[in-house]
Formats: structure tokens, C-alpha cells, sequence
């Protein structure tokens, strides 16, 4: 592969590790005749607040002025190396809450906000440069994809840094013909080994974005077939009769159909639904209970009363509008649910840790046990990484990863025997518009890991591709997809899939992936090998795994078979 040549002009901005791996890389790039240019992380009760080369990444603000200020400096910003996920820290994901959020505020929404200001400067470069975005992690060197072989290293990674490998996938869709990458290394690299690696990385052709190093080896994250397990027509190691279930998101969508699946298998069973919303009255207003088309419902809406006389906004009718129909999935989901199984609805933040604590605590005395949890709350705000505000990148971040850190924390003193977490397909291949969501999934895949290694218990994260019928995607949006060649999963397809991985999935799996196409309906039999592709392609189940990599020819560097 060709060695890229240094930038002509600008400088390449260097957070700094605290530890020497900034140094290094900064004197590469000097002696390559390249110019670097190392900044701090300016924490909160920092003493050098006034420093030039302090800026606090968690602040979007201070991060604009700070790239403001070097490119008068040094024209334009000819690069990036995100090195301040290195340094060293001992604050794991399960700790208090202040510490774990000051780390992923400033190394990866710190990411973000770099990447948002510096787009400008790196999107239409020559090809022949540098790699114009590294950011580096030391999650073990395999992004913590597998808990079987990393045990001890996964145990004591920063899960939230996965988040950096879902976020630069979205980057590299987004600005296309600007090369980014990924890179994690193992526990035991020296500061300087790391150091000329990211050197490597920084001028190598080798296109995969994320990537890591065990030892001398170097890694890349392909997607491997993998069996799902079998049935042999007896019952797997799902869930016992009597079994108590806690369901984030548990009353719509695709976690409500799959929750009803999970109650005709499962006998005597008790379902705590978590919902954002109120629970709903018990029946809707007469003036809109018979009605079914759009344009009755909101002509009804319209003519409502209204505080002080006033004519409601279109936009007010629609929020409502979606409100009702949200409120009849409730009630219609609730009622199949209460001819399966009790069912209690709470009303909770899941990234409130002392809600999720007494909630937990209470089902736990009136139940005796918690058996599986399921994590699936989470909402999008789609925009490109150019147009999306910090605020924005938050909201959908944090109900991901802020939730599942919270409920995580809350059973961690008794863990569940089975634990899911609702990933998406964006964490794996990143997508257009989802930098957000695809960093926050990602951090899924990692955490599910990480506490499959630590409990030593079932946890998976299930990367779903779009569904149809249930979940997010709207007919509209379905269209779209239809139209970019991305299949959907019908809802009886998910649903069996799910099934599959409940009730006979593999105990020592931590990530399964299934994206739309031809198949997903019936369950896997013995010996039976289900195929994987990027999503648009017909493909039905997938582990993401790290590979060793033969440069000689990037193109045959294959996955082993699960």
C-alpha cells in the first residue's frame, strides 16, 4: 500500500493522551515535514483555564472558538488525531454517574464537536494526504467484540468508547472521499508503540475504518455468519415459568411485539413496561374513538377548545394527532399483554439512576426475582454531522447509553439471567444523518460485552436493521428505504428472530446482527449457517468480529466463520 504525503499547508490538531502518545505522533509528523499541534482537554477545575492550547471538548462553544483561533493561527486545519481516549483512567462504566459522564462528554462527544468545526477544513482534500480523521481507544484491541477471548480486558474497558467507531462510520458516509479511522489497541502497547501506529495509520492507504493492533497484529472489523443456535425441537434456555421481565420502551413498537411473543412461551409471567409517557386513560375520548382516517381524526383535533379561545396550530394537531395514536398502541399492546401475563406500566426516565434503582428494588420484593431485562428506548433526530447541534447529538445519545448505564447499574448487584440490548445495524455500518445513533448503538455492542464478562450471566446486543410495521420507520420512510435498495423486516420476521435468540441463542454470544431480505421467518435448524451483507443486500444473522488483516490485499481479507 502507498504511504500518504503530508498535508501541504494547515496543521494537524492532536488531543492530548496525557500519557506520551501525543508526543510521539506530534514528533512523527514534525521529522515527515508535516506540522502538528497538540491541545489539552481543559477540565472544569483546571488551573490552567487560560492556556492557548486548553480547550474544554465537552463545550461545543469553547471547542468553535478554539478552531476559530488556530485557524488564524495556522490557515486551516489540516487534520485530526483524537488521542484524549488514552489517557489513563480508572473510571469504569458501572461507577458514579459525574465521573463516567465527564469522560464521555470530553473524549466522545468531544469527538463530535471537533469533527462539526473542522468539517470545512478536511471534506475535498486531495486523496493523496494523510488520513484526515484518527481517533484512538484501548478497549483490548478487538473494540471489545469478544468477551470469550478478552475477558480480563473487556472487563475493564471504557464501553462508552465504542461510540467512536459508530460515530467515524457515519463521518465516512458522510464525507465521502475524506478517510477516517478507528483504532483500538490492547492494554499491554507502550505509549511510543501506540504512538507509531497511529503514525502508520495516519499515512497508510488501507481503507477499513475501524481497525485495531493486539500485539503486532493489525485487526480489522469485518462481519462474520454465525449460527444462532438450534432447537431440536425442545425448549432452549430462555426464560423459566414465572419468569419477571422489565422492558424499556416495552409498550410500542417492536419491543411490545416481542414482549407478547416472549408471554405465549412463557407461563405465569409478570411484565414491568417502562414508558416516557404517562400510562394512558383507560379509554379515548368518544369524539375520536371511532374514527380511523388521518383527516378525521385531525378535524376533530382542530376544532378542539382550546385555552383562552385559541385556534391550535397545524403544528399542534399533528403532535397530538401522533400523541392519540400513540396512546391507542399503548392501550391495544397493554390489553394482548394482560391476557398473557400481570403487567404493571411505570412512568420513568430511564437515565434517572435513583428511578431505575427503586423501580428494580421494588419488583424485586413484591416479585422475589428479576429474570430478563430489555432495553430498547431510544429515540432519532436525523441530521447530518454539519447541521446537528450538541444538544441534538445529547438527546439521542444519552437515552441510549444513559439508560442502558442506568438499568444496568441498578440489577448489577443481582444480574438477570438475560439481559438485551436494542441495537441498530448504524452502530455496524454507520448511516447518513445517524452520527448520533450509531455512536450511542455502538456503545450497546461494547457495554453487552463488557457485562457478559463481568456477570458472567446472558447479555446480547441485537443490531436490528430497519423494521417495518412496527418501530421507527414510518410508510414514508419505508419508501425511501425501498427506494436506496435497503429491505426492511417485516414484523412476524423480527419477531422470529428474537424468539430465535431468547429461547435458543447461544450463551456466550454478545452481538448478533439481523438486516432485511428474503428469510428471518422460520427458526434455524441444526447445523444451519445464516449469511450476513451490508444492509440492502439479503442477509438474515451476523456477529461482528476483529480479523487479522493482510495488507498485501485489502480485499481479501476475509472473516472466519462463526
Amino acid at each position: 500500500s502507498w504511504v500518504a504525503a503530508m498535508p501541504a499547508g494547515g496543521v494537524i490538531v492532536i488531543t492530548d493522551d496525557e500519557s506520551g502518545v501525543a508526543d510521539t505522533v506530534a514528533a512523527a509528523i514534525v521529522r515527515a515535514r508535516g506540522r502538528a499541534k497538540i491541545i489539552r482537554h481543559r477540565y472544569p477545575d483546571d488551573a490552567g483555564a487560560g492556556s492557548v492550547n486548553a480547550v474544554n471538548l465537552a463545550d461545543h462553544s469553547d471547542v468553535e472558538r478554539f478552531v476559530g483561533n488556530l485557524r488564524a493561527m495556522y490557515g486551516r486545519i489540516a487534520g485530526v488525531i483524537h488521542l484524549l481516549p488514552l489517557r489513563d483512567s480508572t473510571v469504569r462504566p458501572l461507577d458514579d454517574r459525574a465521573p463516567v459522564k465527564a469522560r464521555i462528554n470530553s473524549e466522545v462527544k468531544g469527538l463530535f464537536h471537533l469533527l462539526k468545526e473542522v468539517r470545512s477544513d478536511l471534506v475535498g482534500r486531495g486523496s493523496t494526504e494523510t488520513v484526515s480523521v484518527i481517533a484512538a481507544t484501548r478497549m483490548g484491541g478487538r473494540w471489545s467484540l469478544d468477551a470469550e477471548k478478552d475477558s480480563a480486558t473487556v472487563h475493564g474497558c471504557f464501553a462508552p468508547h465504542g461510540a467512536i467507531a459508530g460515530l467515524l462510520k457515519t463521518v465516512a458516509i458522510e464525507w465521502p472521499g475524506t478517510a477516517v479511522r478507528a483504532v483500538d489497541f490492547d492494554l499491554a502497547a507502550t505509549p511510543e508503540q501506540i504512538g507509531h501506529r497511529v503514525f502508520d495509520e495516519l499515512r497508510s492507504s488501507r481503507g477499513d475504518v475501524q481497525v485495531g493492533y493486539t500485539g503486532k497484529t493489525r485487526l480489522a472489523v469485518r462481519h462474520a455468519t454465525a449460527s444462532v443456535g438450534s432447537s431440536n425441537g425442545q425448549r432452549g434456555r430462555g426464560l423459566s415459568d414465572g419468569a419477571v421481565i422489565l422492558a424499556s420502551g416495552g409498550a410500542c413498537g417492536i419491543t411490545a411485539e416481542i414482549v407478547i411473543d416472549v408471554l405465549r412461551e412463557t407461563r405465569n409471567a409478570k411484565v414491568i413496561l417502562l414508558g416516557r409517557t404517562p400510562l394512558p386513560q383507560p379509554h379515548e375520548d368518544p369524539s375520536t374513538a371511532s374514527l380511523e382516517s388521518a383527516k378525521d381524526i385531525k378535524s376533530v383535533l382542530l376544532s378542539r377548545p382550546r385555552n383562552g379561545g385559541r385556534r391550535p396550530s397545524l403544528s399542534d394537531v399533528e403532535t397530538e394527532y401522533r400523541q392519540l395514536l400513540r396512546e391507542r398502541e399503548i392501550r391495544r399492546n397493554i390489553t394482548r399483554m394482560s391476557a398473557l401475563a400481570s403487567v404493571q406500566y411505570e412512568q420513568a426516565d430511564v437515565q434517572h439512576e435513583p428511578t431505575m434503582r427503586d423501580i428494580v428494588t421494588r419488583a424485586r420484593a413484591e416479585f422475589g426475582r428479576l429474570d430478563c431485562v430489555l432495553h430498547a428506548a431510544g429515540v432519532i433526530q436525523d441530521k447530518l454531522v454539519a447541521e446537528k447541534s450538541s444538544e441534538s447529538f445529547s438527546a439521542v445519545f444519552d437515552t441510549k447509553v444513559d439508560g442502558a448505564l442506568s438499568i444496568a447499574k441498578a440489577v448489577s448487584d443481582a444480574p438477570p439471567s438475560l439481559m438485551i440490548f436494542f441495537s441498530s445495524t448504524a452502530a455496524a455500518f454507520g448511516n447518513r444523518g445517524q452520527a448520533d445513533y450509531a455512536a450511542a448503538n455502538a456503545t450497546l455492542d461494547a457495554l453487552a460485552s463488557q457485562l457478559h464478562s463481568r456477570w458472567g450471566t446472558r447479555v446480547l446486543s441485537i443490531n436490528w436493521g430497519p423494521w417495518f410495521g412496527a418501530g421507527m420507520v414510518t410508510s414514508g420512510l419505508e419508501r425511501q428505504l425501498r427506494e436506496a435498495g435497503t429491505k426492511t423486516i417485516g414484523v412476524h420476521d423480527g419477531v422470529a428472530a428474537a424468539h430465535s435468540e431468547i429461547f435458543f441463542g447461544e450463551r456466550h454470544r454478545t452481538n448478533v446482527m439481523y438486516t432485511g431480505g428474503d428469510g428471518l421467518e422460520r427458526m434455524p435448524g441444526e447445523g444451519d449457517a445464516l449469511t450476513v451483507a451490508p444492509p440492502g443486500d439479503s442477509s438474515k444473522v451476523a456477529e461482528q468480529q476483529a480479523v487479522p488483516f493482510d495488507s498485501s490485499d485489502d480485499n481479501l481479507a476475509q472473516a472466519a466463520a462463526g
